[in-house]
């Protein structure tokens, strides 16, 4: 998992904790058609914080789904789970996540900071003042 924003420091707890959160949301879809997610009580330190999120999958090393947000909406470990659920079983790329390849998965966790205003009087000044980061 990549935490972008240095604001919000996960812990190795908090990080094993959110993938197993987005593996058991999927998990669940597989049985019952629907996400997995954690009441937002069992939730604490930076999993209780609203963080924009993408879950991305991938099957051999190549992508499978990835459904997330700009925006936060959710605590994040409620948002990993939704959109884990969401990149396995709604990406319109691909059809719905098949039982069999579940056990091959690898699940990808990004969190992003908040969104920052790039004031720009142009479109060329806009694209000069791009950087990755």
């Amino acid at each position: 998992m990549d935490c972008i924003d240095g604001k919000l420091q996960l812990t190795p707890q908090e990080r094993q904790r959110l993938l197993a959160i987005a593996r058991d949301s999927i998990a669940h879809g597989l049985q019952e058609q629907r996400p997995l997610l954690p009441d937002p009580a069992t939730l604490d330190g930076a999993l209780a914080v609203p963080r924009p999120c993408f879950a991305t999958l991938q099957v051999d090393g190549q992508l499978r789904g990835c459904i997330g947000s700009l925006v936060a909406r959710d605590p994040l470990g409620i948002g990993a789970a939704d959109y884990a659920f969401r990149a396995a079983f709604a990406d319109p790329r691909f059809p719905p996540l098949p039982a069999a390849l579940f056990p091959a998965l690898e699940i990808e966790l990004s969190v992003l900071g908040d969104p920052e205003p790039l004031p720009c009087r142009s479109r060329e000044e806009l694209l000069a003042r791009l950087r990755p980061g």
